[in-house]
């Protein structure tokens, strides 16, 4: 699936929706080991506001990377 545009069709659709509710910043997250999307996601626009230590999903020691942008 890498390459074809799934993600940024992904992240358009929910820019797209939340410009029709009138936010003003987007926020998500990722795996802080999950580089790929973390590199989209900054090719998008994102910036990297800060990395939570916590658990996700029932696995301890996972790190998210808050990712945000003004719409």
């Amino acid at each position: 699936m890498n390459g074809k545009g799934y993600g940024s069709a992904f992240v358009k659709f929910y820019e797209e929706k939340a410009k029709r509710q009138c936010a003003k910043v987007l926020r998500m997250d990722t795996n802080k080991i999950n580089t790929r999307a973390r590199c989209l996601y900054r090719k998008l626009g994102y910036e990297e506001a800060g990395i939570i230590p916590c658990s996700f999903n029932g696995i301890a020691g996972v790190d998210l990377v808050l990712l945000e942008k003004k719409i």
